[in-house]
């Protein structure tokens, strides 16, 4: 579900801004940068998706707006600061760069959970 709607959030956004041509850039360093202009509101933001994600009483439709807004955070972090397209964002570049992205927030944000509990 998480995937499908970021996804859907990265072709609204290929549809919502000008086309402009690919370059040569790669998923990980679209990723690194996305990691280097995080702020702990982007951090907040994965946190709290993670906690209604694992919980169960979460509505379907809330949980679908958090996902949304996360993916909107990420479009945004890699238009604005990365130098994505509007085209790279409707496609595998973003889907591959959000994922690794994702990856990076989530496991440090359970580390740091992990650590808080030592």
């Amino acid at each position: 579900m998480i995937k499908t709607t970021l996804v859907a959030v990265a072709a609204i956004g290929a549809l919502a801004l000008p086309a402009q041509a690919q370059t040569g850039k790669s998923a990980q360093s679209i990723a690194q940068c996305m990691v280097a202009n995080t702020t702990p509101q982007h951090e907040d933001k994965v946190r709290v998706m993670m906690i209604k994600a694992l919980e169960k009483t979460t509505p379907k439709e809330e949980m679908r707006q958090t996902v949304m807004s996360v993916g909107f955070m990420m479009m945004d972090l890699g238009m604005s600061k990365c130098g994505m397209t509007s085209q790279e964002v409707g496609g595998p570049l973003f889907q591959e760069a959000s994922g690794l992205y994702g990856e990076y927030l989530g496991e440090k944000i359970m580390g740091e959970a992990l650590a808080g509990m030592q």
